[in-house]
């Protein structure tokens, strides 16, 4: 029988995905040729420092490593590594996309000239998200309720000229609802619904991890008090994000990955409707109205922005998903699935979220403050 080079208990470092991370040796056992996975000889569980049980896995010894100073080392290395191709990589993005931008100018300039009347420009805001107290109608969705809840169940609520600064702008109190209620003579809440109805719903909450919150802090201070802005284009970015959290579920079960797959696609799509209406500070409308008057036809906003505009639509679901009809059953679902995206982002957050920001010329700041 193969020998155990791990114990029950011992600190290790386990590969997960590009990268290695800290975790604990839960179990150890030699699988048998006849496994149910496929898989044979020694296999850990572990637990990865720092979070939910739901993420502890069995892993091969391959993936392992001992805990010690020269894999700490290797551990620093593959990060790096990981940003200096990201920084090529979005090197690259960015000098695909100006020349794009160029393009589209040319193209809009020309058009304008021959008497068409600027139809580029109307093109690539038509594939952004509308702004208004209507917001945008809701893309139809044959995912599942909780996908549908996610992608088409609720249109954003315009948050006005501040964007999302705060969250309590992005939806119509409680007590205003009723007060309008009052107002028409019946006790009716949106579309008609019974007020009864509408207090039964079931209450989404989705927990954000403590390092997210700071990292939430830390991008409202960047661009509201330092005056910066996000990188754009971002490497990675939300299409990319939610592509290779996909890709991290492979292994796992049929029903669990359609699932996932189900809430990813409805983040994507809920992310284009909600990101000019409700996940903007006031600072960044400048930079979104540019991106969006020259967006290539045919690409979202989702192919532009990345994980610290993502990371805004969580604090902003809970209120928004309160004004869709869900069952609870789906409403844990959607919970469960977006408690395990988050954890995931955060486990990674190191090559999804921008290092530094994008410094502003004083005619901006002027315009935009």
């Amino acid at each position: 029988m193969p020998a155990l080079n791990y114990a029950q208990n011992e600190r290790a470092l386990c590969f997960h995905g590009p990268l290695i991370y800290e975790c604990k040796v839960l179990e150890a056992e030699v699988w048998p040729k006849d496994h149910p996975s496929g898989e044979s000889g020694p296999h850990f569980r572990v637990h990865y420092k720092g979070w939910k049980n739901s993420w502890d896995e069995w892993v091969p010894e391959d993936r392992l490593k001992k805990y010690n100073e020269e894999n700490i080392r290797k551990q620093k290395a593959l990060i790096e590594a990981q940003r200096t191709r990201d920084a090529a990589e979005r090197e690259h993005q960015r000098q695909t996309y100006a020349a794009e931008q160029e393009a589209n100018k040319r193209g809009a300039a020309a058009a304008a000239a021959g008497g068409s009347g600027g139809g580029a420009a109307e093109g690539a805001a038509g594939a952004g998200p509308t702004n208004g107290s209507g917001g945008t109608s809701a893309p139809s969705s044959s995912t599942g309720a909780a996908t549908g809840a996610v992608a088409a169940g609720v249109a954003p609520a315009s948050s006005g000229a501040n964007g999302a600064a705060a969250s309590s702008s992005t939806a119509p109190a409680a007590g205003g609802r009723n007060e309008a209620a009052k107002q028409r003579g019946q006790k009716r809440t949106r579309d008609g619904e019974g007020e009864d109805e509408y207090v039964k719903r079931p209450e989404i909450k989705i927990v954000i991890p403590d390092s997210l919150k700071t990292q939430l802090v830390d991008d409202w201070e960047a661009v509201t008090k330092n005056h910066t802005l996000v990188p754009l284009p971002r490497v990675p970015n939300v299409d990319t994000i939610l592509d290779e959290w996909n890709k991290y579920l492979q292994n796992e079960d049929p029903d669990r990955r359609r699932l996932a797959a189900e809430v990813a696609a409805g983040l994507g799509m809920y992310f284009n409707k909600a990101l000019g209406n409700n996940l903007l500070y006031k600072f960044e409308r400048g930079q979104y109205a540019e991106q969006l008057a020259t967006l290539p036809a045919g690409r979202q906003l989702s192919s532009i922005y990345g994980a610290e505009h993502l990371l805004r639509l969580f604090v902003n679901l809970p209120e928004l998903l309160a004004h869709t009809t869900m069952d609870p059953e789906s409403a844990l679902v959607l919970k469960e699935n977006m408690a395990q995206f988050l954890c995931w982002l955060d486990l990674n957050k190191q090559i999804l979220f921008a290092k530094e920001y994008t410094a502003t010329s004083s005619g901006y700041q002027n315009n935009h403050r």
